[in-house]
């Protein structure tokens, strides 16, 4: 008779960008974990956006590691993803295709709605009902913080200063959109030429610029008052 195999124990944590820590939740995944005596096999990480699951770790861990009977566990369900549709197809594919148990640490309840596993059906049909109305807000509560980081983005460039005919950011010292038009332009020189009374043909092939480009770097330069 072949022995069953013992259930292994994989740790999953996101970030929305490279400058953020993961700390935090490792730690309250090992702690979980030694409190409930699961030994973590390994933790998957990373540092992409919540938006969808085109993930170098996540897929690493669901479509290439797991298997049947093993254990994920995540400290919040918003580390999984914030888009309700594909989050709830994701959580699907790992605890129904994928038959692997998910734990999410923060919501112990809507957890054991996920994993639970019953022929009874009235159990099944209060499992099932309670499972969706927690998912329901958690998933709507998920979405709502991106929508609300999008809005937050969006009036912070509308409220940007403008600089060089681009909205410019005080506080990082960038410019928004497509690369400022003086990166490439000796901006200085194209004054002082302007100053010096030469025609706007030889400045063009002094500096070698295109037309369309000279003439609107001269129009930027007119509304800041530069010449």
């Amino acid at each position: 008779m072949e022995e069953k195999r013992e259930p292994k124990v994989y740790g999953y944590v996101r970030v929305s960008t490279k400058k953020q820590d993961l700390t935090r939740q490792i730690t309250s995944i090992y702690e979980y974990a030694e409190k409930n005596n699961l030994k973590i096999e390994k933790i998957f990480e990373d540092k992409e956006t919540g938006l969808n699951f085109n993930r170098k770790g996540y897929n690493e861990l669901v479509d290439r590691t797991i298997t049947e009977d093993d254990i994920i566990i995540v400290h919040s369900i918003d580390r999984l993803g914030r888009n309700k549709k594909e989050l709830e197809a994701e959580i699907k594919h790992i605890t129904e295709t994928r038959k692997t148990t998910l734990i999410v640490i923060t919501a112990p309840f809507l957890t054991k709605g996920l994993n639970v596993k019953t022929t009874d059906p009235m159990s099944k049909l209060m499992f099932e009902l309670t499972r969706n109305l927690f998912f329901e807000f958690l998933t709507t509560i998920a979405q709502f913080e991106i929508e609300q980081k999008k809005e937050r983005v969006r009036t912070g460039i509308d409220n940007m200063e403008i600089k060089n005919g681009k909205k410019w950011s005080r506080k990082t010292g960038n410019y928004t959109g497509r690369p400022n038009i003086f990166e490439k332009i000796d901006k200085k020189k194209l004054i002082e030429y302007i100053k010096k009374g030469y025609k706007n043909k030889e400045i063009i092939e002094l500096m070698k610029l295109k037309e369309s480009t000279f003439y609107k770097v001269k129009n930027i330069l007119k509304e800041e008052n530069l010449i």
